[in-house]
């Protein structure tokens, strides 16, 4: 499959397979503390917020580690309009939180794949069917 492998796409799996190394060896991510929020803006929006996705297990019960990350913004009603024009389509989009510098950003991600390659395939698709670019990425 690496003649049909984007070289743009290349480019970020190598760099996302850096990334992961620096991400092991750095510390654990922080956790927002909740005095930053108001606890009864936190209950509302905790009340208001969809269940997580489950993670899909295969047959053999191995968890899926690959996505596919198209987006990730420091506005969640901005990620909000992006997964549902993304679900609008019939793609699997979903949001996660990461924390950067003590700032939150809202990733967009797009289908669970247990090999690199197979997330690759599903990125390529993505940027020839929808225009999206995205880059394969670990889930955590």
């Amino acid at each position: 499959d690496k003649e049909n492998e984007d070289p743009k796409l290349a480019f970020y799996e190598r760099l996302s397979s850096k990334k992961n190394e620096v991400r092991m060896r750095a510390e654990p991510p922080r956790e927002i503390p909740m005095k930053e929020k108001p606890a009864e803006a936190h209950r509302r929006e905790a009340a208001n917020k969809p269940p997580a996705p489950a993670q899909p297990r295969t047959s053999a019960g191995d968890h899926l580690q690959y996505t596919v990350q198209l987006a990730s913004m420091g506005e969640k009603v901005r990620a909000d309009a992006v997964i549902k024009d993304l679900r609008d389509r019939g793609y699997e989009a979903y949001m996660t939180e990461a924390v950067v510098g003590g700032k939150v950003y809202y990733r967009v991600r797009c289908g669970r794949f247990m090999t690199q390659e197979e997330a690759g395939k599903h990125a390529r698709k993505l940027a020839r069917e929808a225009g999206l670019k995205g880059l394969v990425s670990r889930i955590e």
